[in-house]
């Protein structure tokens, strides 16, 4: 049976149980499978409990044990105490081990300020979504945000380069007119 685990606030795996035996994982991480309703520490699933090491022992110095604080006969809402729910999970940060794609930002930002800024601003905006949207899981839309924000820079070069040529053509073409006077 395949297991994810939560760890480092982000979800892993799936691995198989063999596997996580073999991380040595503390008795406290979080593990989740399609069978489970919602994420539960390591020690409470049968299937992984006997291999994973007690907790460390820890003196409490003389200090009395206060437990949990109470609920205050307030409901709990059917919200785990632990973790993100399996659904926000599951779906949380890129699904395989795709690279994430370039952003991009250091063209577009010398595109902005050297060269043409209405397509520099859009190339920025582009490049600044890549990386959202490949934590997100949406790794097809990151890949467009990646190549639209390149795109969108070497618009705003080639835009820059046919203005200068224009520029110097029509000093070329005003020098000669203005030397045929004299």
């Amino acid at each position: 049976m395949k297991y994810y685990i939560y760890r480092n606030d982000r979800q892993e795996g799936p691995y198989e149980a063999q596997t996580i035996i073999n991380m040595r994982l503390s008795s406290d991480t979080y593990v989740w499978n399609e069978t489970m309703s919602d994420w539960q520490p390591i020690s409470t699933v049968p299937e992984l409990q006997s291999q994973v090491p007690a907790p460390p022992y820890q003196p409490n110095y003389g200090q009395p044990n206060y437990g949990q604080q109470p609920n205050y006969g307030q409901p709990n809402y059917g919200q785990p105490n632990y973790g993100p729910s399996p659904a926000y999970a599951v779906n949380q940060g890129p699904s395989s081990n795709l690279p994430q794609p370039s952003t991009h930002m250091a063209l577009a930002i010398i595109t902005t300020l050297m060269c043409c800024l209405p397509t520099g601003i859009v190339a920025i905006m582009k490049s600044s979504k890549v990386e959202s949207l490949y934590y997100a899981g949406r790794y097809d839309e990151a890949v467009d945000a990646s190549k639209s924000s390149m795109n969108w820079s070497i618009a705003g070069i080639v835009i820059s380069l046919i203005g200068w040529l224009a520029y110097v053509l029509l000093v070329v073409v005003w020098g000669v007119s203005m030397a045929a006077y004299y």
